[in-house]
């Protein structure tokens, strides 16, 4: 072999290297999930509603779950939320919402907690 024939296989051999190295770093980039959290902590401004605060928490941790809370905040979102889901039979959507949103409550508190998936705006 000559030394211009090694030459060029070493130039060929780095910026295949740095390639590899810059695609592999793009899709780990593109593979990143963000993730946030949200509390809402509820408090009765009234005595009715502190005597019912077991039945009103329990519906705060149901309702994110419910298709027709998705489909109003993307609906909400005028055009700005994209719709992960979209073609899906409704089943289908409720059952992708659900394993993507979770909601608990902290400690028996007033505090309901969700941690949700960053919605990006387009």
């Amino acid at each position: 072999m000559s030394k211009t024939n090694s030459g060029s296989y070493l130039k060929f051999a780095v910026l295949a290297v740095i390639f590899s190295v810059t695609f592999f770093l793009l899709f780990l980039v593109g593979l990143k999930q963000n993730r946030t959290s949200v509390s809402v902590m509820f408090i009765p401004k009234s005595e009715s509603a502190a005597l019912q605060m077991e039945y009103i928490l329990a519906n705060a941790e149901r309702l994110p779950g419910m298709l027709s809370f998705y489909e109003k905040m993307i609906a909400s979102g005028k055009g700005s939320l994209k719709d992960s889901y979209a073609g899906l039979d409704p089943d289908s959507r409720k059952k992708s919402w659900n394993q993507t949103l979770k909601t608990r409550r902290e400690n028996r508190s007033s505090i309901n907690s969700r941690p949700v998936p960053a919605i990006y705006f387009s």
